[in-house]
């Protein structure tokens, strides 16, 4: 009688990480299903348009190289 007592209040006070792990596995795929769905519904249903362009129109500069220097003979 005793027994049955002790193993009935060793399950009423689970620790919180006992009660984390129990319920981890749903959370978990609770979650990515949630995240598939809000990636799929954006993705899917947002309009992107067209890339903007953003380039800058400059007139290109002619560089000249500079001057060759001569190196005396050692």
């Amino acid at each position: 009688m005793h027994e049955q007592a002790a193993m009935q209040r060793s399950m009423v006070n689970e620790s919180a990480n006992g009660r984390f792990k129990r319920s981890f596995s749903s959370w978990f795929w609770g979650s990515m299903i949630t995240a598939t769905v809000a990636h799929f519904g954006f993705f899917a249903f947002l309009e992107f348009g067209e890339v903007p362009d953003v380039s800058v129109h400059v007139t290109p500069v002619a560089l000249t190289p500079p001057p060759e220097v001569p190196i005396p003979p050692p």
